[in-house]
């Protein structure tokens, strides 16, 4: 593979998956993974703006706002839509669901005022929720709500 060819379609999705699962997000080219993933397809099918935009019945304008991220990520209709628009597998719609839902809780974050480290924190902790034990669940929810009554356990 020389330099100036692109990756695979597969390698790219497979690295993406493999990334999101381990709870990291990918900001590659843009500033979301979702921003990415949704202009690197439409440039994989050499689809235009225009094209994208008619068939998933969006303005032009905003498709390439949401391209470079200057829109947030959309509601899943709009995303169903996309999907449909840009030819996209079931696992590829699944991908490009989590990235926008993922871009659209960093979106409610960042106005909300939350630093980088607390939403990076919070995407982490998301990310891992199915794999914490019950006891870590405990400890979590006690240093969220310092209300709660602490037992601790001498031996």
């Amino acid at each position: 593979m020389t330099a100036k060819q692109p990756y695979p379609e597969e390698f790219k999705i497979e690295a993406v998956k493999q990334i999101t699962e381990r709870g990291h997000r990918v900001d590659m080219k843009f500033p979301s993974s979702f921003a990415y993933l949704l202009r690197d397809r439409r440039c994989a099918l050499r689809l235009r703006l225009k094209t994208v935009a008619i068939n998933a019945g969006l303005s032009i304008s905003y498709l390439q706002q949401m391209e470079v991220g200057k829109k947030p990520a959309p509601p899943q209709t709009v995303v169903d839509r996309l999907a449909i628009a840009l030819h996209l597998s079931d696992e590829e719609l699944v991908l490009m669901t989590r990235a926008a839902e993922a871009a659209r809780r960093r979106a409610q974050l960042e106005l909300g005022g939350a630093s980088d480290q607390a939403i990076e924190v919070l995407e982490k902790l998301l990310a891992s929720l199915d794999r914490l034990s019950d006891h870590q669940l405990k400890v979590l929810d006690v240093v969220l709500d310092p209300s709660q009554e602490v037992r601790t356990v001498t031996r």
